[in-house]
């Protein structure tokens, strides 16, 4: 049984949703602890993830008027993600800088907000009945995102492990555990005491906390 070019399209546009988060989920998460080890002892965590939010804001301005204009919506799209290659390959190279992390990173992120939503405006076009079809078709996005962060984690919630990174220790599910904490009332007392540019990276994205 030969598939129909209705199903081809749609495998195409949830391999696209599936790479489109799983790039993002496979450094993101663990971003934090990646800085905490190369910048110890610096306040330069919230700073360098505020890239994100201040390309969030800038960089929609002027790709989407581009993106209708002067390019198809796809080939702006794969363009993007190369020059954010090349970009995110240069912000592993930077070890002794957070300034200079910093603006590879928001050139990074510059090209790769703009991407979230050509890839709805690709699926949209290319999908019959929108309605039906794109909630199926963005879960993949989803699911690219939980299989990155089980890369980076070497395992499937820690059961069972693969050979990607090496083993890191790890502290007990059940230990030291209460009800104070899993509300993440600490958390929300000590939002007061944290920079400024942290603060607003966890105001611009709630799943911070």
């Amino acid at each position: 049984m030969q598939p129909t070019p209705s199903s081809l399209t749609n495998f195409r546009l949830s391999l696209m949703m599936f790479l489109q988060f799983f790039v993002w989920g496979a450094f993101y998460v663990p971003l934090g602890g990646y800085l905490g080890k190369i910048f110890a002892g610096q306040n330069v965590v919230g700073h360098i993830y505020s890239t994100s939010n201040w390309a969030g804001l800038l960089a929609p301005l002027f790709v989407g008027l581009v993106a209708d204009r002067f390019f198809n919506a796809e080939r702006l799209n794969g363009l993007l993600h190369l020059v954010g290659a090349v970009l995110l390959w240069q912000c592993s190279r930077v070890t002794d800088s957070p300034d200079r992390l910093f603006g590879w990173l928001l050139g990074y992120f510059l090209c790769y907000m703009p991407t979230l939503a050509l890839v709805n405006t690709i699926t949209f076009q290319n999908v019959s009945n929108a309605a039906e079809r794109f909630p199926k078709i963005r879960l993949w996005g989803t699911i690219g995102w939980i299989v990155a962060g089980l890369v980076v984690a070497q395992s499937v919630f820690g059961l069972l492990p693969l050979p990607v990174l090496p083993v890191t220790k790890t502290i007990p599910f059940f230990s030291r555990i209460n009800s104070w904490r899993i509300a993440g009332v600490p958390s929300i007392s000590r939002f007061g005491t944290l920079d400024s540019n942290l603060r607003i990276t966890i105001a611009g994205d709630p799943f911070c906390l």
